[in-house]
Parts: structure tokens; C-alpha cells; sequence
């Protein structure tokens, strides 16, 4: 088996688009998911996109926003990251942030950002192995009617 990760280019599409609405429909019932998921639909364009792959089948992407705040704050922005539930566990979603860093690190970015929904302890320890730590929290109060 052979993990990879590359740009993506316009080929990938259809695959990113089905892994994403795969990834959102395992969101689905989360704590801050129904929020998150809208505040995607809304999100700028990535600046750049890649792709994990199994035997060069795509199985994950993550889309990357660079954002300069002033002369002293470059941030990468990982706008959205995912990796189908099946092939998680092996290093594909390593090898795809193993690229994000490195193309921040080449476009001058002084950090890197990165979402996790609250209770997704996995998606919070991955991000935490390459040395990711809160540095806003994010709180919300809910105005929905209960179910």
C-alpha cells in the first residue's frame, strides 16, 4: 500500500466533492455541526488544494487559505480537511498536513490554523501530534427551538 499526498488539480474535483459530502454527513448530529457546515458553504476559495491518496486513489483533501493579517501575521488557514472514515488510521491525513505545513513554511506564514467541532477528540489529537494547540476558542449559545 503506498500513501501519498500531492496538489491536487482539476481532475480530483469530482472525488474531493464526494469525500466532503461524505465527511459532512458523518458531521451530521455533532455538536457545532449544523454551523460549521453552513459557515463552509459560505468560506472563501482555498488558495491551494491537496489530496491524500491510497495507491493514487484520492481518499482525503484539505484546503488551505493563506491570510495576512500585517507585516508580522501570515496565517495558513486549513479551511477544510477530511479523510474518508475507511482509509483514516494509515497516514494519509500525515502526509496531507506534512504539505500544508511545508507550503506554509515556503509562503512565509508565521502559524497555521486548523478546525476541530467540540467532542471530536480524534480530529483534536491529530492535529496536537504536529504540535497544533488552541489558540481561540470559539463559544456559542444556540438560539434554535429544542427538537
Amino acid at each position: 500500500m503506498k500513501i501519498s499526498a500531492r496538489l491536487a488539480d482539476r481532475n480530483d474535483e469530482v472525488e474531493i466533492d464526494a469525500i466532503g459530502a461524505a465527511i459532512a454527513e458523518e458531521l451530521q448530529g455533532q455538536r457545532g455541526a449544523a454551523v460549521h457546515l453552513a459557515e463552509l458553504s459560505l468560506t472563501p476559495e482555498a488558495t491551494v488544494t491537496f489530496v491524500g491518496c491510497i495507491d493514487d486513489v484520492v481518499v482525503g483533501f484539505a484546503r488551505l487559505r493563506i491570510q495576512t493579517f500585517d507585516s508580522e501575521n501570515t496565517v495558513g488557514d486549513v479551511i477544510s480537511y477530511g479523510v474518508l472514515a475507511d482509509a483514516r488510521g494509515v497516514g494519509v491525513g500525515e502526509s496531507m498536513l506534512d504539505l500544508v505545513i511545508e507550503y506554509c513554511r515556503d509562503h512565509g506564514c508565521t502559524g497555521i490554523d486548523a478546525q476541530a467541532l467540540p467532542g471530536a477528540r480524534e480530529t483534536k489529537n491529530f492535529f496536537e501530534t504536529f504540535g497544533f494547540t488552541a489558540r481561540r476558542l470559539v463559544v456559542h449559545h444556540s438560539l434554535r427551538a429544542p427538537d
